[in-house]
């Protein structure tokens, strides 16, 4: 996992025009980083917003997957979203990359809305 980004900036996550979900988070955002080291999934979490949605990303090599899971504010319930899509910025080496990354529905997922977004794109 490190080693697919080293040397990689995340820079943004943006699902459509903006990320609506299934169900919003109920409880307040946590204290600065009051979260687990690690997503339900065993991923590293990636921090939305002022923390109030996290995604975990996971990086499956023998699969050649790169998945997100949509995460609420205290990292460890997965949410779904209706989102078709989201889009991940990368800049590696001075330059940018935007990668369109789409759902990969999980079983527990409601009825058009996804909890996990994933790509099997080689470059990514």
């Amino acid at each position: 996992m490190r080693q697919l980004f080293n040397g990689v900036a995340l820079l943004a996550f943006i699902a459509s025009s903006s990320l609506a979900l299934a169900q919003p988070p109920k409880a307040a955002p946590p204290a600065e980083h009051a979260h687990p080291a690690h997503g339900p999934h065993g991923g590293d979490l990636i921090e939305l917003g002022k923390e109030e949605y996290h995604l975990e990303l996971v990086h499956d090599e023998k699969a050649g997957v790169v998945a997100f899971f949509l995460l609420d504010n205290t990292a460890k319930k997965v949410l779904a979203s209706p989102a078709k899509e989201i889009f991940v910025n990368v800049k590696m080496a001075g330059k940018g990359k935007q990668y369109k990354i789409v759902p990969s529905p999980q079983p527990n997922d409601p009825k058009d809305n996804f909890s996990c977004y994933a790509t099997k794109d080689k470059q990514f």
